[in-house]
């Protein structure tokens, strides 16, 4: 199956973790506009490499390219590492690309939670803005409690970076805050 990833285990179907805002179930195949599910375990590191790694490759055959790709393997990254964190035990990555703008989605069998995009009171803490810095890389974002228990997390995959590279942001934001 394309996409297949050695040691994540895409699926075709949802599986019975499944509740009534989750996203559609797949078709048999998965190809460039339609979606592709991974099955990840929060406690295997190298399963969620791998699929970050199969994420990235997914949307560049879908036609993205260089910073929107860095941009949604960092969203993707924070998402995982919150379930890890916070949530632990199974997750769904889904990657849907039937629209002109990919979607990410990341389901979790924790408590759920409500999101409060104030931003960060102390920019220097060490946790608390993995969530503000995931909405600044997508275009839009959402965050809510699935039926029964869990987290859904849905993001759409901005093509076209804002108006400044993240990675000047970067550069700019250390140059004002140095000592």
């Amino acid at each position: 199956m394309p996409g297949a990833v050695a040691g994540a285990r895409p699926q075709n179907a949802m599986a019975n973790t499944e509740r009534d805002d989750s996203p559609a179930p797949l078709g048999p195949e998965h190809s460039a506009g339609s979606a592709i599910s991974w099955w990840l375990d929060a406690n295997d590191a190298l399963e969620g490499r791998r699929v970050r790694h199969a994420f990235v490759d997914q949307l560049r055959a879908f036609g993205y390219t260089g910073e929107a790709c860095f941009r949604a393997e960092l969203a993707l990254g924070e998402m995982l590492g919150n379930v890890v964190r916070h949530a632990g035990g199974k997750m769904l990555v889904r990657l849907d690309t039937t629209a002109p703008e990919a979607v990410v989605h990341v389901l979790d069998e924790g408590c759920g939670f409500a999101y409060d995009a104030k931003p960060a009171q102390d920019t220097w803490a060490e946790s608390g803005r993995g969530l503000a810095l995931i909405q600044l890389m997508v275009g839009d974002f959402a965050v809510r409690s699935r039926n029964g228990g869990g987290a859904h997390v849905q993001a759409v995959l901005r093509r076209l970076p804002p108006r400044v590279s993240l990675r000047s942001d970067a550069a700019a934001a250390l140059k004002r805050n140095a000592p």
